[in-house]
């Protein structure tokens, strides 16, 4: 990788031998050997580098799976926060044979061995959040290596539900804003806008699919001042629009639970 990428999906990462460095914006972060971690892929990252001989395993998982299956607070706000999760010390035996399964599920291209696939990952979450507190996530801020961008990511997470403006978040930090948008972007590969329209669409769908909520409700408390400007932003970011994207997934849901 020898750029940083972003993309709105959930990623796993299981080291089997060797280790790796990631770095998020200006901050690195080493994954072991034998530990799980997990990190919304919307915090642009790459690869920096590698231990020889290292052998790994990256599972994209889609926001709408993983806002679906419910998992424990913890796990689902902690990513959603920006949070790099870690899970240390996980049974290695076991972690190998599960993500083979999951990579030889995903390359048959079948729909059924995917939905195999799904539950393989939906199942692998859920042990990690019941594990001993040993292996309990632990949090670590997925920084972009600057204070003030951390502080003003912070600022947007806390705030989302209000109203916020470019200056607003800018003033957080003491910074004018032209510079603190030049700053924002050169640290996250996207302006301060964008990140927060993408969280406060997150959030939303994580209501559309948990709660029965109206959409206009599911709007307000996402922090979208309209619901024209909710609409159109949901669409170009899930390609979909609200009350198709809760119907469809619902459905699946509902397949799931009664075996039908």
């Amino acid at each position: 990788m020898p750029t940083a990428h972003s993309h709105n999906d959930i990623e796993l990462n299981f080291v089997v031998d060797g280790s790796i460095t990631y770095r998020f914006g200006g901050n690195q972060m080493v994954f072991q050997t034998g530990s799980i971690y997990v990190f919304w892929a919307t915090i642009p990252h790459f690869i920096a580098q590698h231990a020889t001989g290292t052998h790994f395993f990256a599972v994209h998982l889609p926001v709408a799976n993983f806002l679906q299956w419910r998992l424990p607070s913890p796990i689902t706000q902690g990513v959603l926060a920006g949070n790099l999760l870690a899970f240390p010390d996980c049974d290695e035996r076991f972690c190998l044979l599960l993500f083979e399964k999951i990579h030889c599920h995903i390359q048959s291209g079948a729909g059924e061995e995917k939905t195999i696939a799904l539950l393989e990952i939906e199942a692998c979450l859920r042990t990690l959040a019941l594990a001993s507190p040993s292996a309990q996530p632990e949090p670590v801020s997925a920084q972009m290596g600057n204070d003030s961008v951390d502080q003003m990511i912070g600022c947007i997470i806390q705030n989302f539900q209000e109203p916020l403006t470019v200056a607003q978040i800018a003033d957080v930090v003491h910074l004018h804003p032209n510079y603190a948008m030049q700053l924002f972007r050169k640290c996250t590969g996207r302006t301060i806008v964008a990140y927060l329209t993408q969280y406060r669409v997150a959030q939303a769908q994580q209501l559309l699919l948990t709660s029965d909520q109206s959409i206009a409700d599911i709007a307000l408390a996402s922090g979208f001042s309209s619901l024209s400007r909710f609409y159109a932003a949901f669409r170009e970011i899930c390609h979909d629009s609200p009350k198709h994207y809760r119907r469809s997934l619902r459905e699946v849901r509902e397949v799931r639970e009664w075996g039908g």
